[in-house]
């Protein structure tokens, strides 16, 4: 991935912060002339009137830093409800409430640094920057007889690239073979997504599977597995990330989900 639009804040920006009313009456009291009527001692009356002063100066310097962290997204608390008016958010793809600061900070920086595009990398990232996701993309291609037998060192020049696209082309896989699976033209227009890590999924990812004669989501009163429901169902964040992904892919193109990628991924291993 490029750069990304908005960096982090650079630490050194902060060191100046964290001042005290102290600091500032210090800083006031060195200012002074020397004299007996200056008196330097703490429990002075002229001591505890600039430690009154510091008091604002403080609050004034710190909430300059404050400003500093507001100005970047990935850091921003009270501004964060503008940065989302900018960029849109929350969406239709937004989980409705209960939102962390962080997940909804993250959200804004992803929205500022996806510049579009179609390749496999644009997808991971997106699922990485938005949802914190751990994404494995997969694409197809239909069957072609001969011209995708691989050569006896796939090295060689004129070897033909063989196998599925994981972002390069897979040597080890190969089509135009006795026994391979057939498959028609339009599945160069489907792509896979999994999780390549369960543990990745974010708090409250669930699929549930269809059971006959089950209620498969406590969400649908009277579903009891019947005939018209659907096979898979998603809970909460899933279903706003693959509503994420749809409005990302291109047109024409069918996104297949699957949560495991072992699953689809051997089912249609030379598909």
């Amino acid at each position: 991935m490029d750069q990304p639009v908005i960096p982090a804040l650079p630490p050194e920006l902060l060191i100046p912060c964290g001042a005290t009313d102290e600091d500032y009456r210090q800083m006031m009291a060195d200012l002074l002339p020397l004299g007996p009527v200056w008196p330097r001692r703490p429990e002075s009356t002229l001591q505890r009137l600039l430690l009154a002063f510091g008091a604002e100066l403080a609050r004034a310097h710190n909430r300059g830093c404050d400003l500093a962290r507001e100005a970047v997204p990935s850091d921003s608390v009270e501004l964060l409800p503008d940065w989302e008016r900018v960029t849109g958010l929350p969406d239709e793809c937004e989980p409705p409430g209960g939102s962390t600061i962080e997940a909804r900070q993250r959200r804004v920086v992803a929205k500022l640094n996806h510049r579009g595009g179609q390749s496999i990398q644009v997808y991971k990232d997106l699922a990485r920057d938005s949802f914190g996701i751990s994404l494995c993309v997969r694409e197809f291609r239909p069957f072609r007889a001969g011209p995708d037998r691989p050569s006896s060192d796939p090295a060689a020049p004129g070897a033909a690239p063989t196998g599925f696209v994981v972002g390069r082309r897979l040597q080890s896989e190969f089509y135009g073979h006795a026994g391979a699976v057939l498959s028609n033209n339009d599945w160069r227009f489907v792509w896979s997504v999994c999780l390549c890590d369960p543990a990745s999924a974010p708090p409250g990812a669930q699929e549930i599977k269809f059971r006959a004669g089950a209620k498969p989501h406590p969400a649908q009163i009277g579903a009891l597995g019947r005939a018209g429901d659907p096979l898979r169902i998603y809970e909460d964040n899933l279903v706003w990330f693959l509503c994420l992904l749809n409005r990302n892919k291109p047109a024409h193109t069918l996104l297949v989900w699957n949560v495991l990628c072992p699953d689809l991924m051997e089912r249609f291993k030379y598909a």
